[in-house]
């Protein structure tokens, strides 16, 4: 794919290393940094734009990840993967987030949209095996329960508040890029840091509050939640019913009479 300047809304087809074709979409363009998240789309041929309209951004919840975007921050310096073909654009929805505080390349996004893929077909093969099943009737596993080790953030609570307050504080206002290699940050994250803190204070109104991101977040958990109790139940189902059509089930052995 030949690279080019992309816009908000900009989206692209992925070819999939497991097989089909994924699609993103681009959020936001600031200087160099470009951000896109997946969206929850899986199909055998190259979808065209208008199978992408109305597709919700794909949400990660398989391992460790608790329900949060597949959202990215792209630099210009990561190419655009040969697999990937812009087919168009369509508006960002409102109220998604514009940049994304996790950096990283083109094809990661296509990566989640694998694994996401891979944990959505393997749980309720996993779950329905007899095994499982057993520890379900002795109360041996919670379902749904998820490891309470949070994944760990890139950098502290207590520096992001310091670099908030150290630029907000200033008058005149610093450079965020050299106030960022005082601090030993990304100079992105930390002009996320301090949009985010004016949006918190009402000053701008492009992105939600922290508080109405953080109810998202947990919204978006409990969805992923219902789900997989949703999954859990369905395969518990279909393995009763394999249960009760096997044969010989239910049926007394008597020896032939002579």
């Amino acid at each position: 794919m030949v690279d080019r300047a992309v816009r908000p809304g900009d989206v692209a087809a992925m070819r999939l290393s497991a097989g089909g074709f994924g699609a993103c979409q681009v959020t936001g363009v600031e200087g160099r940094v470009t951000s896109a998240y997946a969206l929850r789309w899986h199909s055998v041929d190259r979808p065209g734009l208008d199978e992408l309209r109305g597709v919700e951004p794909l949400t990660l919840d398989h391992h460790a990840h608790d329900g949060r975007l597949a959202h990215l921050s792209i630099g210009s310096w990561h190419a655009v993967p040969p697999g990937f073909t812009w087919i168009g654009t369509l508006p960002v929805p409102e109220g998604a987030p514009v940049l994304s505080n996790t950096y990283s390349g083109w094809q990661s996004l296509a990566d989640d949209v694998v694994r996401q893929r891979r944990w959505d077909r393997e749980l309720p093969e996993a779950v329905s095996h007899p095994a499982f099943m057993e520890l379900l009737d002795h109360g041996l596993m919670a379902v749904g329960r998820k490891s309470s080790v949070a994944a760990p953030k890139k950098y502290p609570d207590e520096l992001r508040q310091r670099a908030v307050r150290l630029y907000r504080e200033s008058d005149p206002k610093p450079v965020i890029r050299r106030l960022a290699e005082q601090l030993g940050v990304h100079h992105e994250a930390l002009r996320n840091w301090i949009r985010q803190a004016e949006a918190d204070a009402g000053e701008r109104h492009d992105r939600p509050t922290s508080e109405m991101a953080e109810e998202n977040r947990r919204l978006r958990r409990e969805v992923a939640e219902l789900r997989r109790a949703n999954e859990i139940l369905k395969a518990a189902s279909a393995y009763s019913r394999r249960s009760s059509t096997r044969p010989g089930d239910g049926h007394e052995v008597h020896p032939r009479t002579p």
